[in-house]
Formats: C-alpha cells, structure tokens, sequence
C-alpha cells in the first residue's frame, strides 16, 4: 500500500490522486474518503500550521483567502470551499482533530500516490 499513515491519526491514512489529495478514515466501521483538490489541500495545511484554524464553533472561520471556511456543528466539522463555497465536505470531530494532528506534525510529506486499485480497496 501507498498510503501515508501517522501514529497521531490512528484511524486516517492519507495519499494523492492525480491532484486531488485522499484522505480515507474509518468512522463507526465505515471506511470514508475525503477527496480535496491539492491546491485546497495546500492552503488547508497552511492554515492548520500557522494556527487559523484552531477553536472552531458554529461561526463560520475564514481559511483560505480565495474562498475556505469552516466550522464545528453537531459534532462535526464542516469545510467550505471553492467560488461561492460550492463545495463541502463534513468530517466527524475526532477525524478532525486526528487530520489536523497529522498536518501539524509534519509527518504528511511528501505524499504518496496512490492508484485506482488502491482507492477502490
């Protein structure tokens, strides 16, 4: 396997497709993927590393410049992003705090590329 695993998100491993970057994690047995274009990824990760993206509540946080924010509702995360914040994707609380663990320990790079097979597994 190609993915990337970090001891600080036990139940998440992460890796690239073409330019979109994978994150898959296993919530309630259920094994989940969360696909963000790269360039997403990249201003996600720096937000998380200079700290803008720390306490989060049910107000909207700005993240991103051209068009990212998120907030915490009912136990889960969600991130917005893309014109018009067209694009979301709602990560379970704990998934979250294991992503933002893994992006702040550095551990994540570089990614690994993972093929079809691998994200059809």
């Amino acid at each position: 396997m190609s993915w990337r695993k970090v001891s600080l998100a036990p139940t998440c491993q992460f890796g690239r497709y073409g330019a979109e970057v994978v994150v898959r994690y296993i919530y309630a047995g259920e094994a989940r993927d969360i696909r963000l274009p790269g360039i997403i990824w990249v201003g996600l990760l720096s937000s998380v590393r200079a700290g803008r993206i720390v306490r989060l509540n049910e107000t909207w946080t700005p993240w991103l410049a051209s068009g990212g924010r998120a907030r915490q509702r009912a136990g889960y995360v969600e991130l917005g992003y893309g014109y018009l914040f067209n694009r979301e994707e709602r990560i379970p609380g704990s998934v979250w705090e294991q992503i933002t663990a893994a992006m702040r320990s550095g551990g994540l790079e570089p990614l690994p590329s993972v093929d079809a097979a691998e994200l059809e597994a």
